[in-house]
This record gives structure tokens, C-alpha cells and sequence, in this order.
């Protein structure tokens, strides 16, 4: 009787089945892995842009919330306020400026937006006034510190609400009928007094911030003893 050998183990065309099936598995498990992996990364990205974002709102809230009404004089020995606005940003004196290493700093800071390839981007400078005191309007400074607070693809715009001139606010009984204005700049040496706010519109989200005014009687008189 003539014994016929059973065939053990695999054809060639089954291996290549099995190495052509477990290929496509791999891509498609490959491919839903990218997929979930950038998902999550853009994800991330958007966590972390709005954050930076707030974290730049605060500390601009911050800064403005210690500023300082402060006098100096211009070339004609005329004491005045230390604050310039424009549709760009805006140079004013605080006592939280972002780089201080002690409670009592103090700093000449400027907030002014900046255009980058996708958008803007609001800038950040500061020059600290620890070991000197700002005397003249027109003083050199030393803005030695620089940081970005934020990044958009809105366009950015500062404006100011206050009064045109210190003796419109002081002197009611003469100027009756004038009230304070919003305006896309601000210079508090020709007005000789300090807005009461400041509005930054980023597309259109409108944030506005109190100035603190300081002491009017204390100020009105400082100003008027001295001119």
C-alpha cells in the first residue's frame, strides 16, 4: 500500500495573504494614530495660545491698575503728567512693573502692538527706575527689558478717554459744557492732566482700564503752585 506524506506548514501564497493583511492593519492603526496625536497637539497648541492670551490681559490690567499719576517737567520748567498715548500703545510710570524685584519698584513701561507675518503682537518694554528718579519729560531712559504679552490675528487699537485740558476738569464754573472724550491719542503734557481711561480693542472685543487719578486737590495744587 503506497503511503501519501501529509503537506505541513504554510504556501508561499497564504504567507503573502497573512504579510499583506498585517501591512494594511499596521498602516491603518499608523494613520489613526497620526490622526489622534495631531488632534490633541492642535488642541494643546489652542490650550496654550489662550492662556498666553489671558496671562498677557493680566498683566496688563496689573500694570495700569499701579500706575502712578506722575509729575514731571517739560523744556519750559512747566510740571505736567508723565503719560503718552497713541492708536499704537501707550508710555506711562507704575509701581508693578513686570520685571521688578522688589515691592517698591517703579518703571517707565510702554505697551504698543507690533505687526508680525500672521498678525500682531502686543509688545512689552520697561525701564526701571530703581536707581534713578524721572525729573523731565524728555529724560533719557533705559528700556532694558522686553517681553511679547501676546500674539493675535486681530488688529489692535488703543484709545483714551479724558478731558482736553487740566482746567476743563478743575475749573467747572468756567467750562461748563466741557466733558471728557474718547480720542485715539492722548498727551498728558499738553493736557497737563491724566486720562481717566484706557480702551484696547483687539477685533472687536473692547477692554477698557480705570487710570488712577491720584489726589485732585493735592495735584491741583502742586501743579498750580509751581506754574
Amino acid at each position: 500500500m503506497v503511503q501519501v506524506n501529509a503537506q505541513n506548514g504554510y504556501t508561499l501564497v497564504e504567507v503573502l495573504i497573512a504579510m499583506v493583511i498585517l501591512l494594511s492593519l499596521m498602516f491603518t492603526a499608523n494613520y489613526s494614530y497620526s490622526l489622534y496625536s495631531n488632534y490633541w497637539v492642535g488642541r494643546l497648541g489652542t490650550f496654550d495660545r489662550t492662556v498666553f492670551y489671558y496671562q498677557g490681559l493680566l498683566q496688563i490690567k496689573e500694570t495700569i491698575d499701579a500706575s502712578i499719576p506722575y509729575i514731571v517737567t517739560d523744556n519750559k520748567q512747566t510740571h505736567t503728567f508723565y503719560f503718552l498715548g497713541r492708536s499704537e500703545g501707550f508710555t506711562l510710570v507704575t509701581t508693578a512693573p513686570v520685571f521688578a524685584q522688589t515691592v517698591n519698584d517703579a518703571a517707565v513701561i510702554r505697551i504698543f502692538k507690533e505687526k508680525t507675518d500672521t498678525g500682531y503682537q502686543l509688545v512689552y518694554e520697561e525701564a526701571p527706575l530703581r536707581d534713578r528718579l524721572l525729573f523731565t519729560l524728555d529724560q533719557e531712559l533705559d528700556f532694558k527689558y522686553r517681553t511679547v504679552l501676546m500674539r493675535t490675528e486681530q488688529p489692535i487699537d488703543f484709545e483714551y478717554y479724558g478731558w482736553k485740558l487740566r482746567e476743563h476738569k478743575y475749573s467747572r464754573n468756567t467750562f461748563p459744557n466741557e466733558t471728557p472724550l474718547w480720542s485715539d491719542s492722548y498727551d498728558a503734557a499738553l493736557t497737563r492732566v491724566q486720562p481717566n481711561r484706557v480702551r484696547m480693542t483687539i477685533g472687536g472685543q473692547a477692554l477698557e482700564y480705570d487710570l488712577p487719578a491720584g489726589h485732585d486737590k493735592m495735584i491741583n495744587f502742586f501743579l498750580r503752585s509751581r506754574d
